[in-house]
């Protein structure tokens, strides 16, 4: 059986504790470094080379999800799983946008933790099941909706909308520019004659599209 090595970024050292009691002893996985900062993630990335890096989702306020992006392009092939203190959607779906494979909350049982792991070094999307999952599928989907007279790309980005997503983020998320984002952005508050986004996320709320 291949190892999976992980490195853990967490500005606790008791999740740090308790996360390596976790995998002790478990066949397949090895911790080969451990980190409090960015910065530190950066270095152990380079220097140990993990298939599998644990992040805390809240580094430097909310810096984690450009952390994300940025260790993404260097290292294609780095899994990502996100450490959250609570399952906040709209953190879900910037961690999604950036190119996170998974997400894990404080709350997870050691079962969940390493059936997480597991999956996400083998390539296994996130359950459709998990509320990470359930948020990643909302963002991919383009089906219309006959509760709105917008095209099904224009429902996707008001669905990141709802998430409370920024230009750039919904950019990153579905790879196309800011500028013809910023057109849907437009085009949707329009044709749906909204003020602006936070009127427009606050109905897709409402709705129960996100």
């Amino acid at each position: 059986m291949p190892t999976t090595t992980i490195a853990i970024i967490h500005p606790s050292e008791l999740l740090h504790l308790g996360l390596i009691s976790v995998f002790t002893g478990e066949a397949g996985i090895m911790v080969v470094g451990q980190g409090f900062t960015s910065q530190e993630a950066q270095n152990l990335v380079k220097q140990h080379r993990p298939d599998l890096l644990l992040l805390f989702d809240r580094l430097d306020g909310d810096g984690s999800f450009d952390l994300v992006e940025k260790l993404k392009v260097s290292r294609p092939d780095l899994k990502i799983v996100m450490l959250g203190v609570q399952e906040n959607t709209t953190y879900m779906a910037r961690a999604a946008a950036a190119g996170a494979d998974d997400y894990l909350f404080e709350g997870s049982t050691k079962q969940q933790i390493l059936n997480t792991i597991k999956d996400v070094a083998v390539g296994k999307p996130p359950s459709p099941f998990s509320i990470y999952g359930k948020v990643v599928a909302s963002m991919q989907d383009r089906t219309s909706n006959p509760a709105v007279r917008i095209t099904p790309r224009e429902l996707q980005v008001l669905r990141h909308v709802g998430y409370g997503l920024s230009n750039k983020e919904i950019a990153r998320s579905l790879k196309i520019s800011i500028e013809t984002i910023k057109e849907h952005v437009q085009n949707i508050l329009r044709k749906m004659g909204m003020n602006d986004r936070t009127q427009a996320a606050v109905w897709v709320v409402k709705q129960g599209l996100v």
